[in-house]
């Protein structure tokens, strides 16, 4: 998403997304500049702007230091949407049924994982492994939406943290590798 100010007006050029758009022509007066392709509105509405685009995206035109969290999948995996989510911000997902997961907002898989192919045709999922982990990085913005109760069923890294963990990983990954430098003779 790009952003430019201009004569007391922002305008916001970003791939087709009807619901978006939709937001910003109702609840912030834009218009369609087809020239420029970008949605103009005045700078009035930039705080209703910002929180749309949180909402929607996870993040927003504000300055907000972003930061590393970890969850299990298996407290956030979504029965009815068949995929990870954090009250509504889709984290993991697969697209088809053959095919693997896809991972959104950053996010990697620390521990266990997701079958190769799960579900059928026309509703695909994404269910984790018991003991599933996932790595995000997110802004702090978005963080800071979530209840109380999210909260405390994810961890934030800190940045020493992170390099404990991928040290042991690491580790984890050598001694694998050791033990299959092993079995091969």
């Amino acid at each position: 998403m790009e952003m430019r100010k201009e004569n007391g007006n922002i305008y916001l050029k970003f791939g087709y997304n009807l619901d978006f758009s939709g937001k910003l022509k109702r609840y912030c007066g834009a218009k369609w500049y087809p020239d420029s392709k970008e949605w103009g509105f005045s700078e009035e509405f930039e705080e209703k702007a910002n929180n749309l685009m949180l909402k929607q995206f996870g993040y927003s035109m504000r300055k907000s230091p972003k930061i590393t969290i970890e969850f299990s999948a298996n407290d956030f995996y979504d029965k009815g949407k068949l995929d990870i989510r954090i009250e509504g911000h889709c984290f993991v997902y697969r697209e088809y049924e053959h095919t693997g997961v896809e991972m959104l907002r950053n996010s990697i898989i620390i521990e266990g994982g997701f079958k190769d192919r799960d579900g059928s045709k026309r509703y695909p999922k994404a269910e984790p492994f018991e003991g599933t982990v996932i790595r995000a990085t997110i802004t702090q913005e978005l963080y800071d939406t979530f209840s109380d109760e999210t909260k405390s069923k994810i961890k934030v890294i800190k940045e020493t943290d992170k390099k404990d963990a991928l040290l042991a990983r690491k580790a984890a990954l050598l001694k694998e590798l050791e033990e299959i430098e092993k079995e091969l003779g």
